[in-house]
């Protein structure tokens, strides 16, 4: 996640300070946590388990940080032309297009048996947990990571809602788990009573 201050590298003398060069500085440092979605026209970051979209113009913040920074190197009376609005603007318009961010929202949760949750995801094929991977594109999210020693208050309701009955209990798991799923092939209503 990018929220903190970037560590900029120290800049070189024949650093390019024109906005392509700010823009390419900012993929250097976060091509892998950044992408812009030019579907839905907006930044999503990178949060160590999914791909979250960016509200708060953070893309734009740090490009800023990366073009003040840089132009630190530069005489001062030429510092301000690299720390106003239009100049960020247009390092932001470049970044944009680099292959290293642009997506669209095909690139989203591709694998609709991929849930997303704190700390990686969950094949629900297989019920394994899966490590996180930038490269799923997951957008979707639980808030909590499936319990280590499985889920005894759920297991002890379902027995309890259905008398025991092994036969439903299995349906209820698979309902259950298949409603979780990105999967929309299926189309069915249950009623419980």
């Amino acid at each position: 996640m990018m929220e903190n201050v970037i560590q900029m590298p120290a800049p070189e003398p024949t650093m390019d300070m024109s906005e392509d060069g700010i823009a390419r500085a900012f993929t250097a440092l976060s091509g892998g946590t950044m992408r812009f979605d030019h579907d839905q026209g907006k930044w999503f970051e990178w949060t160590g388990d999914r791909w979250k979209p960016d509200q708060t113009e953070l893309a734009l913040q740090h490009m800023r940080e990366v073009a003040r920074e840089l132009s630190e190197s530069v005489p001062e009376g030429q510092r301000s032309k690299f720390r106003k609005a239009n100049f960020t603007a247009g390092v932001e318009r470049l970044a944009r297009a680099d292959r290293a961010h642009a997506v669209t929202s095909d690139n989203w949760d591709c694998n609709p048996w991929l849930l997303g949750c704190p700390g990686g995801a969950v094949d629900l094929k297989s019920g394994a947990r899966v490590p996180s991977d930038p490269s799923a594109g997951i957008t979707k999210h639980v808030a909590v990571a499936p319990a280590k020693e499985g889920c005894p208050n759920w297991l002890r309701f379902l027995e309890e809602a259905t008398a025991g009955d092994a036969d439903m209990i299995e349906f209820l798991r698979r309902w259950c788990g298949y409603c979780l799923t990105g999967d929309t092939r299926e189309h069915a209503l249950i009623f419980v009573y």
